[in-house]
């Protein structure tokens, strides 16, 4: 395993990456209220969601698993429960207040906390802070399989997803997009070193020729295993495409691993910015057609104005010495951070 972390630039490129699709996706939800006049395929970014779909959030995790890994690596004996507490906070706290600031987010009926079920929704995932709940839950497991061989580990992992995924009506909440995601998670935290090796296959042949195959796959197959397939092989586009980003485009590389570097509160804060836009945007552009130009350029401008609002906001809060809100308080902070020193984990 690898013996030494150092901090890599498609790693920051590719959660930047990441967290601005995520941030993108969000947006889309305002793109399908406004261009309601024609056909909801005839929308340009519902396209091209297809294509992100399975790219941005096996993307995510694993790249969590792989920063996990810096201190997996370290020896089973230093994998401490006590690692978990710094995104258990995050999501503690953001959980309470995005349920009060964004209780009626228009996505599949996240964060709308009713009647007593607040505590419950908390515990199963059911808020909009549900990745940090799930980076935590997946490093817990990491955890409890750190002794065995990593084959059955990842083996296991791949069948507690399916398991979860497939029976949703036995805990519900989360906990079956938890169990589609978290072998992404196992593989980064276990197979760092293979990671390095897809990063470094960045040819542009190999990107094309995944592509392709990625999206036949979206074409012609439908399972639960052509789904993980699509997500496996939407993985390695992006690691790809990072790694590509990074090397050919230096400055655009820095600009959006800055990004990367902030990516939990551009997660946390997010929501009720592009609420507030998008709202405001529905009220003053009414219905247009599918063909209208602005719906080229809606969503990924309303996605880049509200990552710019998050950065300016998390500027002004550090500065205004509210780093609690995303940085657990030194007086409890763990020794062994689940991922690196950085802005979105600097304990």
């Amino acid at each position: 395993m690898l013996q030494k972390y150092d901090r890599l630039s498609w790693v920051d490129l590719a959660k930047g990456m990441a967290v601005f699709l995520v941030v993108m996706h969000h947006s889309s939800i305002y793109e399908r209220s406004i261009f309601s006049l024609g056909m909801e395929n005839d929308l340009i970014w519902s396209k091209v969601e297809l294509v992100f779909y399975n790219i941005r959030m096996p993307l995510f995790f694993l790249i969590s698993g792989f920063l996990a890994s810096g201190i997996a690596s370290r020896g089973k004996d230093q994998l401490k429960l006590r690692s978990a507490l710094p995104l258990t906070y995050a999501y503690l706290l953001w959980s309470l207040i995005l349920m009060q600031i964004a209780p009626n987010w228009p996505d599949e009926g996240i964060g709308q906390a009713i009647g007593w079920r607040p505590i419950a929704d908390i515990a199963m995932g059911s808020t909009l802070a549900w990745y940090l709940w799930a980076i935590v839950l997946s490093f817990l497991l990491a955890w409890l399989m750190r002794r065995l061989p990593v084959p059955v580990a990842l083996v296991l992992s791949i069948l507690l997803g399916v398991f979860l995924e497939t029976h949703d009506h036995v805990l519900g909440g989360r906990f079956p997009t938890l169990g589609r995601l978290l072998p992404f998670y196992m593989i980064g935290i276990r197979c760092p070193e293979m990671v390095l090796t897809i990063v470094r296959r960045r040819k542009s042949r190999a990107i094309i020729v995944v592509l392709f195959a990625y999206i036949m796959l979206h074409r012609y197959f439908t399972s639960i295993w052509a789904d993980y397939a699509r997500d496996l092989l939407g993985l390695v586009i992006g690691l790809m495409t990072a790694a590509w980003a990074a090397k050919i485009s230096p400055r655009l590389s820095a600009a959006i691993g800055w990004l990367g570097r902030r990516t939990l509160p551009v997660y946390v804060m997010h929501f009720p910015i592009v609420a507030i836009l998008g709202g405001a945007s529905v009220r003053a552009l009414g219905s247009l057609s599918t063909g209208h130009p602005l719906a080229i350029v809606y969503t990924p401008a309303l996605a880049a104005i509200t990552v710019a609002l998050c950065l300016v906001i998390h500027i002004g809060l550090l500065r205004m010495r509210c780093g609690w809100l995303f940085t657990m308080p030194r007086w409890k902070r763990a020794q062994a951070p689940i991922a690196p020193r950085t802005v979105d984990n600097p304990a």
